[in-house]
């Protein structure tokens, strides 16, 4: 996890970058290939986003890494709005 919180970037992982329990993780769900970024609200707190491909090994184009960072910064952008509206609304409602 601690890759994925120290770059603003999508991590690729698969057979070019296996991750520790790899083996375990690809036999349990037939995960083969994986790409994930931190989302990152403006309160302070962190997720990750992970989209998995199951079918085959494959590697992620340059496109497909820069559409998913633009999903994950509007997403980010939206958690930002949701807990700072969830924040305001218990000062206010109590």
């Amino acid at each position: 996890m601690r890759e994925i919180l120290d770059t603003s970037e999508p991590m690729t992982y698969g057979e070019h970058r296996p991750i520790p329990g790899w083996d375990e993780f690809g036999l349990r769900f037939g995960v083969r290939s994986m790409m994930v970024i931190a989302l990152r609200s403006q309160t302070g707190k962190y997720w990750i986003l992970g989209l998995h491909q199951c079918a085959e090994a494959r590697a992620w184009s340059d496109q497909e890494r820069s559409i998913f960072k633009e999903i994950a910064s509007r997403i980010s952008g939206t958690l930002t709005n949701l807990l700072l509206h969830a924040a305001n609304a218990a000062l206010f409602f109590g």
